[in-house]
This record gives C-alpha cells, sequence and structure tokens, in this order.
C-alpha cells in the first residue's frame, strides 16, 4: 500500500518512504527527536570517524552522517540508529535501526526504505523475534536467522527474504518479492506479487490480492485466496490445502495429494504423478488427472475439460454446460451427476482398458469411440461402458476412414445397463445434400441390426466388436 511520501530528515540524514507502517514509525520519529520533540535525547555523529559515542541517556537516538562510509560498528544501548550513507552498519544490540543500508547484526528491528526503488539494502540479522521492515528499494537482499521474526514489505521495491528460523510472519502489501519461508511461516498478502518457497516445516498463506506463486514443501501446506487474486500453485511432498476463492488459478499438485476448493475463475488444474486428489471445481475447469485415486466434485462448475490419467476417477457433475471427459489407458472412471439434457456431457473412450461408468449419472450423455490407431495404440481401444440408468444416452463410433486415419487394432467395446431410450450410431461424413462421403456404410448398420437381432453382439469390418451385457438395441442407427 502506498500513499505520499513521509520524510525524516535529522542532524543530516533524511530517509522517506511512501509505505504505510513505514511512514507511521518516521513520523513518530519526528514527533519524538524532531525540532520541538517530546524527546531530547538525540546524539550526532561525527562526521567521519569511529568508534561512535556510547549512549548516556535512556532512549537515545543516535544519528550517522550520510559522509560516513566503510564498516561502522554501533554501539549497544541506543533507541533507535538512523543512517542514510553507503556504508555498512554492524552490531546494535538492542536498537531499532532505519534507513537505506546495509546491516549485519542482532539489532530487533530494522526498517530498510528507499522510494526511489534504485537502491539495494542488504541486512543479514540473526536476533530471534526480529521486526524486519521493507519499504521500497530495488533488489533488496534480507538474510534472518532468528526464530519468531516478523517481516513487513509495504510501498514498492523488490527483492529476497530467507528466512531460516521457525515461527515467522511475513505481512506484504506492494512490491515483487521472493520469499524464502524455510523453518515454517505464516503470509498474508493484500497486495503485490510473492513467489513463497516452503521447505520442510508448513507455510500457511492468506491472500486477498496481488499475484501469488508458492512453491510448497515437503510439510502440508496451505493457501487461501480471496479477491482479485491470482495463485500458481506448485505441490509438494505433503498432502496441501488449497481455499482459492480469489482470481484464476494454475495449480499443479505434488506427489502425494491435495485438497482444492476453487473459486469463480477459470483454473487449470494438473494433478501429481500418483496423488491423491479432492476437487470442487471452480467455474471453469480444466482438470488433467493421474494414475491416483481422486474425487472431483464439479457440480459448481459451469463449463468442464476433464482428461483422466489412468486412475480411478469419482467425478460428480452438475448443472455443468458443455463439459468434456476423456478416458485414458487403464482409467476406472465414475460419473455422477450431469445436466440431463442430450448431449450434455461428452464422454470420449481414450486408450486401452478404459472402464466407463454413467450408471449414476443423469443421463443424455454422449458417448464417443473412435476406431483409429495413433502412434503406437488404439484410440478406442478395448473398453467397457456402463450406460447411465436415467437413459437417454448416445454412443456414437466413428471409423478410421471419416477422418483419412488407419484402423486401430481388433478390439471389444462391452456395454451394459442399456436402456430404451438410447442410441448406438455408427457415424459417417456427408456433403451438404446428405449424400454418403466416408465414414460407416449403411450396410454396416445394418449388418450390426442383424447380428444383434441373432445374439448379444456385432463385428464390423474394421475389426471392432460391441457386446451387450443384458439390454441391448433393437436397432444401430447411421445418422
Amino acid at each position: 500500500m502506498s500513499g505520499n511520501a513521509t520524510v525524516l530528515s535529522i542532524g543530516g540524514a533524511s530517509v522517506s518512504t511512501s509505505g504505510a507502517l513505514t511512514g507511521q514509525i518516521l513520523d513518530q520519529l519526528n514527533a519524538l527527536y524532531g525540532p520541538g520533540g517530546a524527546n531530547a535525547s538525540l546524539v550526532i555523529a561525527p562526521a567521519v570517524g569511529d568508534p561512535l559515542p556510547a549512549p548516556t541517556a535512556p532512549n537515545e537516538m543516535l544519528v550517522i552522517p550520510a559522509g560516513d562510509t566503510g564498516t561502522i560498528t554501533i554501539p549497544d544501548g541506543y533507541a533507535y540508529v538512523v543512517y542514510s550513507g553507503t556504508g555498512s552498519l554492524t552490531g546494535g544490540t538492542g536498537t531499532f535501526i532505519v534507513g537505506d543500508l546495509n546491516y549485519s547484526g542482532g539489532a530487533p528491528s530494522v526498517l530498510a526504505s528507499d522510494p526511489t526503488n534504485t537502491i539495494a539494502s542488504n541486512i543479514n540479522d540473526t536476533a530471534s523475534g526480529a521486526q524486519i521492515i521493507l519499504s521500497g528499494g530495488a533488489n533488496n537482499a534480507v538474510m534472518a536467522s532468528g526464530a519468531g521474526d516478523a517481516f513487513t514489505i509495504d510501498g514498492a521495491g523488490s527483492g529476497t527474504v530467507t528466512a531460516t528460523g521457525a515461527g515467522d510472519t511475513f505481512n506484504m502489501a506492494g512490491g515483487s518479492y521472493l520469499l524464502y519461508a524455510l523453518g515454517g511461516a505464516s503470509v498474508t498478502q493484500s497486495a503485490g506479487s510473492s513467489t513463497v518457497v516452503a521447505s520442510v516445516a508448513a507455510v500457511d498463506m492468506n491472500a486477498s490480492g496481488g499475484n501469488v506463486a508458492f512453491f510448497a514443501g515437503t510439510s502440508a501446506d496451505s493457501v487461501a485466496t480471496s479477491g482479485s487474486t491470482t495463485l500458481t500453485f506448485l505441490g509438494g511432498g505433503g498432502i496441501d490445502t488449497l481455499m482459492a476463492q480469489g482470481s484464476a488459478d494454475t495449480v499443479y499438485a505434488g506427489s502425494a495429494g491435495l485438497v482444492y476448493q476453487g473459486g469463480s475463475g477459470s483454473d487449470l488444474f494438473v494433478a501429481g504423478p500418483t496423488s491423491n486428489v479432492t476437487l470442487t471445481g471452480a467455474a471453469q475447469e480444466t482438470i488433467y488427472g493421474n494414475a491416483g485415486t481422486s474425487t472431483w466434485n464439479l457440480s459448481n462448475t459451469s463449463q468442464a475439460y476433464f482428461g483422466a490419467g489412468g486412475g480411478t476417477d469419482n467425478v460428480t457433475l452438475g448443472a455443468t454446460a458443455a463439459a468434456s471427459i476423456w478416458g485414458n489407458n487403464n482409467e476406472s472412471l465414475s460419473v455422477s451427476g450431469g445436466s440431463g439434457t442430450p448431449g450434455g456431457t461428452q464422454i470420449v473412450a481414450f486408450g486401452e482398458a478404459d472402464n466407463i461408468n454413467l450408471s449414476a449419472a443423469n443421463g443424455g450423455n454422449a458417448v464417443v469411440m473412435w476406431n483409429a490407431e495413433v502412434g503406437t495404440q488404439a484410440f478406442t481401444g478395448n473398453t467397457t461402458l456402463v450406460a447411465s440408468g436415467a437413459g437417454n444416452d448416445s454412443v456414437v463410433m466413428f471409423s478410421a476412414s471419416q477422418f483419412g486415419a488407419s484402423p486401430g487394432p481388433a478390439h471389444t467395446i462391452t456395454v451394459s445397463n442399456w436402456q430404451a431410450s438410447d442410441v448406438f450410431d455408427l457415424s459417417f461424413a456427408q456433403d451438404s445434400n446428405g449424400n454418403y462421403l466416408a465414414g460407416y456404410t449403411a450396410a454396416d448398420a445394418a449388418s450390426a441390426t442383424t447380428q444383434l437381432a441373432a445374439g448379444s453382439s456385432f463385428t464390423l469390418s474394421d475389426g471392432t466388436t460391441v457386446v451387450f451385457q443384458g439390454a441391448k438395441p433393437t436397432t444401430i442407427a447411421h445418422i
């Protein structure tokens, strides 16, 4: 958050900021130590020289002119030290250090401010419970090793903060920063752009604005977003939790698993290689599954694409318009709910040993099968289909010739739970007058109908066999 710059100018040292919290601190120092201030305990350091004088009274402020350069050792005991020069400060136990600065030591509080966003501050603080405030600057570098440190980033600026202690807190209200939360932390962001890197200990983040890129660690990290926040999330080795109620998300689940709640935006979700996922989809969802066992609730999703990854997936649909679901090799797919209107959900049988169960779906689904060779395997191989109990499903089979491809190896499609309102269609391409061009012929459809009348299966000229378990259609359509 930024506004008009606040300027502190005492004893030849000048520090300014446009950040909210830093502005408050400089205003307080002006009130205490500026002209007519309530606290007159002010020490002006020599223009050049080291060592600096030791404090002689409580609550003294030490002002170091910009002309002092080199490595400057701060005596212990000062309440505040203000420095806007180009040298390096060390020491300062018990001191609040303020300025555009390079600092190393155990100070409990450090404020680095540069509203011009051109000066890099370098801070190495070893105190536990340190308060480190960054307002502006370019390519700031902060290393903090104490436990329970608190980092506040406001104004603008950029840089990297590396925190190795446990129980740290980050409050980000602006700027663009890479945050290494290596000891576990709580991160709050209202504005700005952050890249958060977790490690072994868990990181909990709550973002109400700005852009977030989150790299999860090996523990169970959690991220909650709201407002206009955009999120890119890369899962780690723990079972992470995302409550993504902000804008658009791009999520890559880790190897262990993820619990994900989407928001009102348009999301891309990629499951980890073997992770188990529990997902409640966003308004528009594009999902790529994996080999794990996952639950996908898309009942609040208006438009969805789901590409299975060869695992065990349970997909729940609501009034989802134009949902498209693809199977895969060794996929076990169960679909429930749906719009219940013809063509409301499109399921594409893809790969070998694709098991599709629509028994709990609302009906009106279109199942697409293409008997062509793609690469070294069949596009639609051996497939098991359980039709919906609600009926009005359509199974549409395309031949390879309709699209100028080669037919796949001979394979078997097994269909059960067939309803009288369902349709099995052998498709073909036609010209503007409805004349046949390519694909399955009328003779193919007639032969399939004749074979079914005599038994429970039919075999097509391209080697595809369709077997019905239980009820079967009386006519194979050619539409």
